[in-house]
């Protein structure tokens, strides 16, 4: 099952948001979304439409629960599409097809009876269950058996399951600490017990002795304790009134310092601030207001508003309102003559062009009266109506007459088959005997289907070309040699590619000794041969030569010496030059000599560097020639089976699951074959007389035709009788239409008479057409509205000139009235001369209104002064009772009365709690008793004191505990009376032991079971999940992990990782809390882990897919969180190429993983979503 498309409306976030899949098959699909675009909701909702949408749900905070639908488009493994729709309602099914009726029998048989918990753990990989997985594999120890499980049945934490089934049980038995234990001891202790209830006298006496001591001891505590709590009753009385006393003492003295101050309540001292603080803002109000009533006046004084222009102020407005127009039809008067002679010119043409013998003049009295023109139009029309009607008509005969000849013809056909009765009885014959061919296909309806779909299997078998007979006899290769190759080929290649790296590495580094070799020749620090050679010449010439010349023994200098000191130079300076380039040589050879080693050494090095190249060269021969052996076994097991390609063995293998189930179901197939082949040689004998009667060589069509035969012979008997009424019929309508015709005829032949006289009078000639009537009747028309319009054009341009005359008059009368003499004649003056009149208007009249609002402003502010002198009298007089006291002063004394205020409160407080204190003395007694009082010493007193008395209070506790413990064994030693009691205690606990046991088993039990399941899944999956895995593995890790091995370390089976280089160095182990990795190899990262766990859970849900009869989709949420880039687009390609074994869908709000996508080689697999 793949989905197609998936639409979400009215549920959640989502208004009607679609996902189309319908791309890709196989592919992966990415679904992208940012945060709050929809992901998890989108997820959770393919799990909905799946398995139901809950009962109880958060998702209707935007949509009603009865508006949600889910609706979606799936594929079944025969590629028919579904149109499913999923809704929730409160009764009834909620998953419907397209025609609105239940689909549960369809969806739930593709969904393999998965409900919706096993789907999401065998089908659902989520970040946190992959984390989870990669922690189990990281804290699991390698154990191999629970890895296939969890892998298998998408489960997660079996380990620390069986670590808490242990735990539980060994809380219950065996340590000495367990409940079990416990409880056993418990009842051991019951059994002395009930051994031990007689009761002796000595006994009771020292207990009731014990009681009477203890009780005497805890009285005396009590007592004790009281004579305590009294002395800290006294302590925190004097702490409490020393304070009191001195705030007593402090008003008493500030009500002395202020005893001539009036001591008012809080609203009246309130009342006078607020009068106090008006009166200070009205005396400033007045001031301010008093300054704005001199300014107003003053700028009224400076106002001087144009009465002149004001009294011509109505008429400068008309003129201005009026100024547009005036101009405007300066300039439109010219525009308007151009048009009325236009409109004269085209009458001029088409008098030219239509009516030759009419003037200009004349022209204006040509029209064609409305009638006249409606006459011409309908006759026009009626006359095209007819011509229409009359050809319909006469193809309505034609038709009739063919119908009719048809019908003659149809009854001669239908003669009955000559063989109809013969025919008539084999058929009932073979429906008798069930031979029909779709009582056939009712008995063997699937076979030849299922028969198809086998070809077709083995026709699209990959890389094979075998039919159906070769197939069945067909020996296929053993998995386990598959798989023995597959460790060869592995082993082969990691060889090859470590001595191909390794001679890589020793071709660099041979290179690099080059270049040193030739830089250090190339600085020229070491000698030349040349120089080698003079040199030793120079050593010869100065022990030989020049002292031969110098003790006179040779007359002149030898030819090597001229060549190079020259031919002029004396034996001594022959002899200095000489010595001193010698000497230069010297040195220079001392200086490379260290050079020359390094430049020997690095010889050496290349050529041993040379020799081991040529030596790894021959093993990788040798390896290529063992791999070209190993390709001929390799080809030589497939050898018997016609295959167009032989692959590698991983691919090999599942081709050869692939075709060995194909196999066993046509094998399966074949006893089904031969029924029906029975069948069918059955069917051939019933029909070999129907397929001579019916000329036919096909069973199915020779049946179709006797069925045929059969109903057309009693159709025809019917239809007889239908066809001579329908011939009656018909004749009578090709009557009625050959009258009609004649009618219509008739009267077409009157208006082409009529329409020639109309066109007599429009002097055109009778036989003229339509169009030319037309056209001489337009132009007409039009030589009269152009009259009209020039008419019309000729009063506009008078009426502009009249109103123009108007205006100018009226500019006139105002100049005049302004004493301004001269009128403007041109536009732009005019224009210009009413603007400056208009502007001064506007200045007069804002002076008039800012004249009219400055007397408003200077009443107003007049009032207002005379309203804050009134509000200042009456703050004075609310003041006047403290006396002729300056305003200035007025907030001192406010002070003075609250300080009285205060000092008479607390005065009143003070002595209300130093009373209390007193407990009936006077308060000059108590301040006399507290005198010498000191705070401090009484506090470490009252400290001392609740010391002493919690001492006291614990040591009576304890006496009291002792003395209950005491009275309680003196009632018990009473009140004991047997071992009845004891004897029931004891079957509580036997009862508990019981239960306790049954629980310790049921553990027990349950952990077992659960080892023997993991135990069995591994037995029966390990080999062909581990060898998905290895692929997968391969594919994650980018190659660096190539292969999972199974080991039996110290009897436990669990497994090794193989890295890419060699089979021991680099394999990883796991050990006890901690993944440590053994000599030579590293540690497994948690990246890797997770990575691990991801391989197993694929070749875990491959293995699930193939106990499918329909592949369920693959969902994966946001697993790539903590993978690197390289890892990721790994991933990404390991689950493209898993699209091909079923749909794969992941989600994800990492945008980048697109863009490693789009660059990547497998970019045309993949088809990315986008949500939000």
């Amino acid at each position: 099952m793949k989905f197609s498309k998936i639409r979400f409306e009215k549920i959640g976030p989502f208004d009607n948001t679609t996902l189309d899949f319908s791309m890709g098959n196989p592919g992966l699909h990415i679904v992208y979304g940012s945060n709050e675009a929809g992901k998890s909701s989108a997820l959770k909702y393919i799990e909905w439409f799946l398995f139901g949408i809950p009962p109880q749900n958060d998702d209707n905070f935007k949509h009603k629960f009865g508006d949600f639908l889910i609706e979606s488009s799936i594929l079944d493994n025969n590629s028919k599409t579904h149109l499913l729709k999923r809704r929730k309602t409160p009764i009834g099914r909620t998953i419907l097809d397209a025609n609105n009726l239940d689909a549960t029998p369809l969806l739930e048989p593709m969904l393999g009876g998965l409900v919706r918990e096993t789907f999401s753990m065998q089908f659902g990989i989520s970040h946190a269950k992959l984390r989870a997985g990669g922690r189990n594999v990281l804290e699991g120890e390698g154990d191999l058996g629970t890895m296939i499980f969890e892998a298998g049945a998408g489960l997660a934490n079996l380990r620390k399951i069986l670590q808490q089934l242990e735990e539980r049980a060994a809380e219950i038995y065996p340590s000495k600490n367990s409940k079990l234990s416990l409880t056993l001891k418990e009842a051991k202790e019951n059994q002395e017990e009930i051994e031990k209830t007689k009761l002796s006298l000595g006994t009771w006496q020292n207990a009731s002795e014990l009681v009477a001591n203890l009780q005497k001891k805890v009285d005396e505590l009590g007592d004790e304790r009281k004579a305590w709590v009294s002395k800290q009753a006294e302590c925190e009385s004097i702490i409490r009134a020393l304070p009191q006393l001195t705030k007593f003492k402090t008003a008493e003295s500030t009500l002395k310092e202020l005893e001539n101050s009036p001591l008012v309540d809080d609203a009246t001292l309130i009342k006078y601030q607020a009068a106090e603080k008006f009166l200070t803002s009205s005396n400033a109000l007045l001031e301010q207001q008093q300054k704005r009533v001199l300014d107003i006046s003053t700028k009224l004084e400076n106002l001087n508003p144009n009465e002149i222009i004001l009294t011509v102020r109505s008429e400068i407005e008309a003129l201005n309102q009026s100024s547009d127009l005036l101009l405007k039809n300066l300039l439109d008067i010219a525009n308007r003559q151009k048009e009325k002679d236009a409109k004269e010119d085209q009458i001029k043409v088409l008098l030219k062009d239509y009516c030759t013998d009419t003037s200009f003049d004349e022209s204006r009295n040509l029209f064609i009266d409305q009638k006249t023109q409606i006459q011409i139009l309908e006759l026009s029309t009626l006359i095209n109506t007819e011509k229409a009607l009359i050809e319909s008509t006469k193809k309505n005969i034609d038709s009739l007459t063919k119908k009719i000849k048809d019908l003659k013809q149809e009854e001669i056909n239908q003669a009955p088959h000559p063989s109809l009765k013969e025919v008539t009885t084999l058929v009932q014959s073979i429906k008798a005997k069930k031979l029909a061919p779709l009582d056939l296909e009712k008995t063997v309806s699937d076979i030849p289907a299922r028969k198809l779909i086998l070809e077709a299997k083995l026709n699209t078998l990959t890389n094979s070309s075998i039919d159906w007979d070769a197939f069945l006899k067909l020996h296929l290769p053993s998995s386990e040699d598959i798989t023995g190759f597959s460790k060869l080929f592995t082993s082969n290649f990691s060889e090859e590619q470590n001595l191909k790296t390794e001679i890589k590495g020793k071709k660099e580094a041979l290179d690099d000794k080059q270049k040193q070799l030739s830089t250090l020749r190339n600085e020229g620090v070491l000698l030349t041969r040349e120089e080698l050679a003079r040199l030793r010449d120079l050593r010869e010439l100065t022990w030989t030569a020049i002292e031969n010349l110098l003790e006179g023994k040779a007359a002149t200098l030898p030819e090597k010496v001229t060549a190079i000191v020259g031919a002029n130079a004396s034996a001594k300076n022959a002899f200095l030059n000489i010595q001193n380039q010698s000497d230069q040589f010297t040195d220079k050879l001392f200086t490379a000599s260290d050079q020359v080693g390094r430049g020997n050494q690095l010889t050496q090095d290349m050529t041993s560097l040379e020799k081991e190249i040529a030596e790894l060269e021959q093993k990788l021969v040798k390896l290529s020639t063992a791999k070209s052996e190993l390709e001929k076994d390799w080809q030589k097991l497939w050898s018997g089976i016609a295959l167009t390609k032989i692959n590698p063995p991983e691919q090999m293998l599942t081709w050869r699951a692939n075709a060995y189930t194909l196999q066993q179901s046509i094998i399966e197939m074949i006893p089904l074959l031969e029924n029906l082949s029975l069948k069918q040689n059955a069917q051939t004998v019933a029909f070999e007389k129907l397929l001579q009667l019916t000329d036919n060589s096909e069973i199915e069509t020779a049946w179709i035709k006797a069925e045929e035969i059969i109903s057309t012979a009693a159709r025809f008997e019917v239809s007889k009788a239908n066809n001579k009424k329908q011939l009656d019929t018909l004749v009578g309508e090709q009557s009625d239409l050959q009258s009609e015709l004649k009618m219509l005829q008739d009267n077409q032949k009157a208006n082409h008479e009529t329409w020639a006289g109309l066109m007599a009078n429009l002097k055109l000639p009778a036989e003229a057409s339509t169009n030319n009537a037309s056209q001489h009747v337009n132009a007409i028309t039009n030589i009269h509205q152009h009259h009209k319009d020039a008419k019309d054009l000729e009063t506009r341009i008078n009426k502009m000139n009249s109103d123009n005359k108007e205006i100018l008059g009226k500019l006139k009368k105002v100049l005049e009235a302004l004493s301004i003499k001269e009128c403007p004649t041109e536009a732009a003056d005019i224009k210009e001369m009413i603007a400056d009149l208009w502007q001064k208007v506007s200045d007069a009249k804002q002076e008039e209104v800012s004249q009219k609002s400055l007397k408003a402003d200077l009443k107003a502010a007049k009032d207002a002064f005379d309203k804050i002198e009134e509000d200042a009298g009456t703050h004075k007089t609310t003041l006047k009772p403290l006396g002729d006291i300056p305003l200035e002063n007025l907030s001192g004394h406010f002070e003075d009365i609250r300080k009285k205020t205060k000092a008479t409160k607390d005065y009143e407080d003070a002595k209300n709690a130093l009373i209390q204190e007193a407990s009936g003395e006077d308060i000059p007694s108590l301040a006399k008793k507290l005198v010498n009082k000191n705070s401090a010493i009484i506090a470490g007193e009252l400290e001392d004191v609740k010391s002493k008395m919690e001492d006291c209070s614990k040591a009576r506790d304890k006496e009291l505990q002792e003395f209950a413990n005491a009275t309680a064994n003196l009632k018990r030693l009473e009140t004991q009376a047997g071992s009845h009691a004891l004897s029931s205690q004891r079957e509580l606990l036997k009862s508990q032991c019981l239960e306790q046991a049954k629980e310790f088993a049921m553990l027990t039990l349950a952990k077992a079971v659960l080892e023997t399941t993991i135990k069995n899944y591994r037995k029966n999956n390990q080999d062909p999940l581990l060898m998905n895995a290895n692929a997968y593995l391969k594919t994650l890790t980018n190659n660096s992990l190539v292969e999972i091995v199974p080991t039996d370390a110290d009897g436990k089976k669990s497994l090794q990782l193989l890295r890419f280089g060699s089979e021991d160095k680099d394999a990883i182990t796991f050990e006890a809390d901690n993944i440590d990795a053994e000599e030579g190899s590293t540690f497994l990262s948690d990246g890797t882990a997770d990575q691990l766990f991801l391989a197993l859970r694929l070749a875990g849900i491959e293995n699930n897919l193939e106990k499918l009869e329909e592949p369920l989709p693959v969902i994966l949420d946001d697993i790539l969180i903590n993978f690197d880039d390289a890892r990721a687009l790994s991933t990404l390609r390991c689950l493209a190429g898993f699209s091909s074994k079923t749909q794969v869908i992941l989600f994800t709000h990492h945008q980048h993983l697109l863009k490693l996508v789009a660059g990547s080689d497998f970019a045309d697999k993949v088809f990315t979503h986008q949500l939000g």
